[in-house]
């Protein structure tokens, strides 16, 4: 993921398998279910990259996978947990003001 921006058109390939790499990693079969049953909303969801990648927000999406990759690499659930939410709510955060940018 390192190696493709956000912007680019195989990051919705790469981002899809580093999100199926972290439910794999959880050796929790259900959490492998749900992630492959999320991709149609990751798809709804790269429908609105070309709004939400703007160049400041691109470093943030990378760090954050980076972030969770780190803390399961280094098998700390807890960290990786938070770091986790902490990027789920900043996709829910940039989602909501780019609808409400995109009605104004």
């Amino acid at each position: 993921m390192e190696k493709v921006v956000p912007s680019d058109v195989t990051w919705q390939e790469v981002d899809m398998e580093f999100h199926l790499s972290v439910a794999a990693a959880t050796h929790n079969v259900i959490a492998v279910h749900i992630m492959e049953a999320l991709r149609e909303s990751f798809d709804a969801f790269f429908r609105f990259r070309k709004v939400i990648t703007k160049s400041e927000k691109e470093d943030l999406i990378w760090r954050h996978h980076d972030e969770v990759y780190q803390a399961i690499s280094q098998r700390n659930a807890s960290l990786a947990r938070q770091k986790i939410v902490d990027h789920l709510n900043f996709i829910e955060r940039k989602i909501r003001e780019d609808i409400v940018n995109m009605r104004s």
